[in-house]
């Protein structure tokens, strides 16, 4: 968290300076900034935290169940968990989330053009 807060306090001093969008970028620090826990309602702009959350230490075994959960029906109520939701659900978040940080990057880029990851 003290480095988001650091990335977060330049993205700011960035901003005085620079008249391009960072609209991505902060995106993504407020992603990552938002804590996510699997029993959470399902939020697909909350992308980033769930990926951090639950994927990424769980590796690919989030998937392999969630390729049945795709023939359930959505409930009722209509919400649903990051741990009830099918593969295509997960996919789909994980695709913007890859969209979403290619765009944050595209936008760094733009502003430092020798950025580099």
């Amino acid at each position: 968290m003290k480095r988001l807060n650091g990335a977060k306090a330049r993205l700011t001093h960035v901003e005085t300076e620079y008249s391009g969008s960072l609209a991505k970028l902060k995106e993504v620090f407020a992603q990552l900034g938002t804590r996510y826990e699997r029993g959470d309602v399902f939020d697909p702009c909350k992308g980033l935290g769930m990926i951090r959350q639950d994927v990424n230490s769980r590796k690919h075994s989030p998937y392999k169940r969630s390729e049945t959960l795709d023939s359930l029906p959505t409930p009722p109520s209509g919400s649903i968990t990051w741990a009830d939701a099918g593969f295509f659900k997960k996919m789909g978040v994980a695709i913007d989330s890859v969209a979403l940080v290619c765009g944050a990057y595209t936008e760094l880029l733009a502003w430092h053009p020798q950025a580099k990851l």
